[in-house]
């Protein structure tokens, strides 16, 4: 009886790993989905900073002439709660002076920045008829809102991960900080904490134009000159 039953029991082991063989895997499914904010981006006054007619009486044969200020907001609104960035790019950055530019933020939220700027602080307002830069703005980066939440600091970056760090904080005691194409990512933060800590849905970021025209030797006298400045602006999703 002894080995009958040992028998047996070997017969249902072996039927067992039989069974087994017919079926020995099985797919793993992990599903999910990462829901994309919907955020559309818009720019008061139809992203036009007009400075008007200018006298060509008011250029300076020696020196750049500050032409005054405009403020463009730009408005960012998402369906959900997210962190934004605005990316900022001069599409005239070939156009614009090699030298310093004078520059008037007085009377703007941007009114603590320089009067002069050069180089990377510029954007090109494009060439004149006889290929001579016309002149060149400054951008100031006023303090972003987020849900009608101020920020208490404008935070730049030069790479949108973020990997580099968020860098070039502004104060509340300064109020704004001066656009740098080096530093394309502006972003809202609070605190000194190096990242991007505002989440929401509605991001406003106020910039200031602050316009400057070329000595009036490369400005032509027989025609009308147009300021032709023109820079393009991306939302980023962190």
């Amino acid at each position: 009886m002894k080995l009958k039953k040992q028998g047996i029991a070997a017969i249902f082991t072996l039927s067992a790993i039989a069974a087994a063989h017919a079926h020995t895997s099985e797919d793993l499914n992990v599903t999910g989905t990462i829901k994309a904010p919907g955020c559309k981006v818009e720019l008061s006054d139809g992203g036009i900073a007009n400075f008007g007619d200018i006298g060509r009486n008011i250029l300076s044969a020696t020196t750049s002439t500050a032409i005054g200020n405009k403020q463009i907001d730009v408005i960012v609104a998402c369906t959900e709660t997210t962190y934004v960035a605005i990316k900022i790019s001069d599409n005239k950055s070939a156009e614009k002076p090699a030298t310093a530019m004078t520059v008037d933020f007085s009377g703007s939220v941007a009114s603590a920045l320089a009067t002069s700027y050069s180089g990377n602080n510029l954007l090109g307002l494009g060439n004149s008829s006889e290929g001579k830069p016309v002149g060149a703005y400054a951008l100031g980066l006023a303090m972003p809102t987020v849900d009608g939440t101020p920020a208490t600091r404008v935070a730049v970056n030069l790479r949108p991960d973020a990997s580099t760090g968020w860098t070039n904080y502004v104060t509340p005691s300064a109020k704004a900080l001066a656009y740098s194409s080096l530093y394309p990512y502006v972003g809202a933060t609070q605190g000194a904490s190096a990242s991007l800590n505002l989440p929401g849905k509605i991001h406003v970021f106020p910039l200031v134009i602050a316009a400057s025209i070329s000595k009036s030797a490369d400005i032509p006298s027989s025609e009308n000159v147009s300021l032709q400045g023109s820079a393009t602006v991306e939302v980023m999703f962190l």
